[in-house]
């Protein structure tokens, strides 16, 4: 289990050395998956979400992101050992090459990169037929740009706690 984030899926303001290293993460994730199929061997990247010594020293670099840190229940990094743990085990045979998060309560199968859209011109591509053939035809395919905190839109689902 390769411990990336989501920073290096979704990127993250002030922090692209870290963003750089998590998104390596799961390229090698991938290769080594299909090194290993077949061998019974899982390997998996699992984006946590939980507040720690380096999350708190990241400024919130907006109002939303202060508000939401705030009001946010804290996950920590105990509520995600229990599916780092399973992913381990025999249970989770089977399950590998994935992108999962881990927040707080929930847990999360993340989508990876495949091609969306794909446009053809016969007789190649020059400024006017990408203007006019291609930016239309990919406009409505492009991901948006935004943070981890704008991709939720909410606190994580707080785990009880007795």
């Amino acid at each position: 289990v390769y411990l990336g984030g989501a920073a290096g899926l979704v990127g993250s303001v002030g922090q692209a050395s870290y963003a750089v290293a998590k998104a390596g993460l799961f390229g090698l994730t991938r290769a080594v998956a299909l090194e290993m199929a077949g061998r019974d061997v899982c390997v998996n990247y699992v984006a946590p979400f939980a507040f720690t010594r380096m999350t708190e020293s990241i400024p919130p670099v907006t109002d939303e992101l202060r508000q939401y840190l705030e009001s946010a229940p804290l996950a920590t990094p105990g509520d995600i050992a229990p599916f780092i743990a399973w992913l381990c085990s025999p249970e989770a045979a089977g399950v590998s090459g994935q992108v999962l998060g881990a927040r707080g309560a929930e847990i999360a199968v993340w989508s990876q990169p495949r091609p969306r859209q794909q446009l053809v011109e016969v007789t190649g591509w020059d400024g006017p037929a990408l203007n006019r053939t291609a930016r239309p035809g990919l406009d409505e395919h492009l991901t948006p740009l935004e943070s981890e905190f704008e991709l939720f839109g909410t606190p994580p689902v707080a785990v009880a706690r007795a």
